[in-house]
């Protein structure tokens, strides 16, 4: 008879564990929180209890049944898991605590259920006793050795596991998983079983009453990825990474498999299973720059860009070269987190402080730029000179600290910076310095943010409660310079100073106010103090009555007056403490608060935050000056663009994912997405379906115009979309085509940068 595709096993548990599994590198790590350990305990538990009330005929119907995995075989009674591992390994967690537990209450060594966990631990030797060589699950990344130093402890000290847990150091959040939820499971089972007998018997309904379905497809490891990708794209959530996975291999010749899968393994321990941000960020810098985060079905449209970029004519070779390209660049990627990584590649005390403030404060849409900046410049390898590259960095945080943080404005406002750089390093195929400044000198300008305008914020903003880590590098700076007369002339700054002064923030220093938080009622010098939730003034006070009056809510005058730069300072940790709330006598007033938080603000402006200018004879001559140019040459487009004007210009496709269809008419880009989107089926379901009949019947409008209704006789020229059911506008300009079609987009919550059109030459 001729192989079959693929074997199905019904297996118990007992059965899963009489094989042995690794868990091939490029799998992510063992990833499992507390909660969904809990939810299968849980579920295990209720299955028992349900065992347990069936009488002895009829106990046989009662079981669990917990799921799928894919596996591939490569040698007899061994298998890689392809999908699943996250469950083994959890029930693997799950059986070490029985038999620890069971150690602990001295169950008998030859019961035959002791013996069964044993066997699902440890292969077992003629003699049936374990052996320590030879565990049931081999883990395959950065969770293997930890992993690994537990079943060994279980080996030989069972009954100490528990106290070897606890006290283990975590280096990675795999491990932390693995310590969380073998301790939960094990304090579970110490709560509810006090009797080995009655412990035991639980285990045997585990071994042999809960049961999965193990899928063993016949033929190559490719055949396996299939399996996995038709299952888990269309069934449960998976994370992006993992689909994405599947399809680069999916491409990739099965002969290279072994090579690219083991630089994939490397790529997650390297990353410390961070893969997915760094494929994101390396898309972003390298492919396109997606707004949004890049999905399974992104990436899937992505195939021709990557063959040109790689210059290949093979996708899947494009993928080879992609893996290639981020096993050489994954330590650049490391160093967008780690403050003296960055600085071993560009060594730089005044950067070295700015990237300490950019790594603290956690800002993430500088990361692709960086990214790109330190490949290309390489160590001095590269096109990119080390002050160029320098220069970016600091002003590009100059600009992201200004903008996100000081002025408070939405984070999202900044990204067309980004879109718009991008567009220009990929038409140069390089990084321009000076373009990237005018760029961020533009945004500045069409922002409204002028030097005084940050100034005047700055002397607002909350730097304790709301932005302390700013804070915190804000007064470091200011701290570091020496002056003679107290002021911001005639100082010298120590980069050094002000990096090692917020590198310990949290630690050898704090944040300090100067007049108290919270005074004595009795203080004399102070004139306020809090009475309940609220502020209480005393005679005297020269607070502005525009920002402070008598009885305001207290978290608020700490928000508009302690808060601000004017009454911060460092302080060690032991003079903080010991200084307790006792005000300063030459320090106790808002008009003098308010005349530091000047100088500060000043000082800040001229020396951290005063923005490089282009040189004199700079003239802009290259990237997408405005919109209206961007739309008039040729290529792609995706909808994520603010606007494009198509007066003129002959659009020949619209692409909806991976769906391409010819356009005749302008016009006809509003009528095929929105028929495409009313007959798009996603798992099963028909998605928009109900929205846009729902949007019909409303009459959907934008720019106070129908386009979308029940009644044909509201439009001017109305398309049938649906026979006798929804009508669509079509007399529409050409300069409003392409912002109703965004619009109907939005409508639907559709991913912008998922339908692009295409202009040819």
């Amino acid at each position: 008879m001729a192989e079959e595709f693929l074997e199905t096993h019904v297996w118990s548990i007992k059965q899963l564990f009489d094989y042995s599994y690794n868990v091939p590198v490029y799998q992510r790590p063992y990833s499992w929180q507390t909660e969904q350990t809990e939810n299968l305990y849980y579920d295990i538990c209720e299955a028992y209890k349900e065992h347990q009330s069936l009488d002895d005929n009829n106990k046989y119907l009662s079981g669990l049944y917990v799921g799928n995995i894919i596996l591939y075989s490569q040698r007899l009674g061994e298998f890689d898991i392809i999908d699943g591992q996250q469950r083994i390994a959890t029930f693997t967690l799950l059986i070490l605590a029985l038999y620890a537990k069971s150690v602990e209450l001295d169950s008998s060594m030859s019961d035959r259920i002791f013996i069964k966990l044993q066997a699902a631990l440890w292969e077992l030797d003629a003699s049936d006793m374990p052996r320590c060589d030879k565990c049931r699950l081999t883990l395959g990344g950065i969770d293997k050795e930890f992993f690994n130093r537990i079943l060994d402890m279980a080996y030989n000290s069972p009954e100490n596991i528990r106290q070897f847990i606890t006290q283990y150091h975590s280096v990675s959040q795999a491990e932390e998983n693995i310590k969380t939820n073998f301790i939960t499971l094990y304090d579970y089972l110490t709560k509810d079983y006090k009797v080995a007998k009655d412990l035991l018997l639980f285990a045997n309904f585990i071994l042999t009453r809960v049961y999965l379905i193990g899928i063993v497809p016949n033929g190559t490891e490719v055949k396996a990825f299939s399996i996995f990708e038709s299952i888990n794209s269309k069934g449960k959530k998976l994370e992006e990474i993992d689909l994405i996975k599947t399809y680069i291999f999916s491409k990739i010749k099965e002969k290279d498999h072994k090579v690219y899968l083991a630089k994939w393994g490397d790529l997650i321990i390297n990353t410390k299973d961070d893969l997915y941000g760094y494929l994101k960020t390396y898309i972003r810098a390298y492919i396109k720059y997606y707004t949004q985060n890049i999905s399974y079905l992104n990436f899937k449209t992505l195939d021709n860009i990557m063959c040109e970029v790689f210059n290949v004519s093979d996708v899947g070779d494009a993928f080879k070269e992609l893996i290639n390209s981020l096993t050489e660049k994954v330590n650049n990627y490391k160093a967008l987190f780690d403050v003296e990584l960055c600085n071993q590649i560009l060594s730089s005390n005044k950067l070295k402080f700015y990237f300490a403030v950019y790594v603290k404060a956690k800002y993430e849409h500088p990361r692709a730029l960086f990214f790109r900046t330190l490949s290309e410049y390489d160590k001095g390898r590269g096109e990119l000179k080390k002050d160029e590259a320098i220069d970016i960095f600091i002003e590009i945080i100059k600009m992201t600290i200004s903008f996100e943080t000081i002025s408070q404005k939405d984070s999202k406002d900044i990204i067309d910076v980004y879109r718009t750089i991008f567009e220009d390093i990929y038409s140069k195929n390089k990084i321009d310095r000076n373009l990237i400044l005018y760029r961020i000198m533009s945004k500045m300008q069409t922002s409204g943010l002028r030097s005084i305008d940050i100034e005047t914020s700055l002397t607002k903003i909350d730097l304790f409660n709301k932005n302390k880590i700013l804070g915190a590098a804000l007064i470091s700076f200011y701290e570091s310079r020496v002056s003679e007369d107290n002021t911001n002339s005639n100082f010298k700054l120590s980069w050094d100073e002000a990096f090692a002064k917020f590198s310990t923030f949290g630690g050898s220093y704090s944040l300090d106010h100067i007049m108290n938080r919270t005074p004595n009622i009795n203080d004399g010098n102070l004139k306020y103090y809090k009475l309940g939730n609220n502020l209480k003034l005393k005679p005297g006070h020269d607070f502005p009555e525009e920002l402070v009056h008598d009885g305001m809510e207290y978290d608020d005058f700490e928000c508009v007056i302690l808060n601000t730069a004017g009454n911060l300072r460092l302080k060690g940790r032991d003079g903080n403490s010991s200084r307790g709330n006792t005000s300063e006598v030459n320090f106790c007033t808002f008009s003098a608060l308010k005349e530091r938080t000047k100088i500060i603000a000043k000082f800040i402006m001229d020396n951290f935050l005063s923005f490089e200018k282009l040189p004199d004879n700079y003239a802009y001559n290259g990237g997408t000056n405005s919109v209206k140019n961007r739309s008039r040459i040729t290529g792609n487009f995706d909808f994520s663009k603010d606007s494009i004007d198509l007066k003129g210009i002959k659009v020949q496709s619209l692409t909806i994912f991976d769906t391409t269809y010819e356009i005749a008419h302008n016009k006809d880009i509003l009528i095929k997405l929105v028929t495409y989107l009313y007959q798009f089926e996603d798992n099963g379901q028909q998605r928009f379906e109900q929205q846009i009949l729902k949007m019909a019947e409303d009459g959907w409008k934008t720019h106070k115009r129908i386009m979308l209704t029940w009644d044909r006789s509201k439009l001017v020229n109305p398309f049938e979309i649906i026979k006798d059911k929804v009508y669509l506008e079509t007399n529409l300009s050409s300069n409003d085509i392409f912002s109703y079609a965004k619009d109907f987009l939005k409508a639907l919550q559709f991913p912008l940068d998922l339908v692009t059109i295409y202009v040819p030459e």
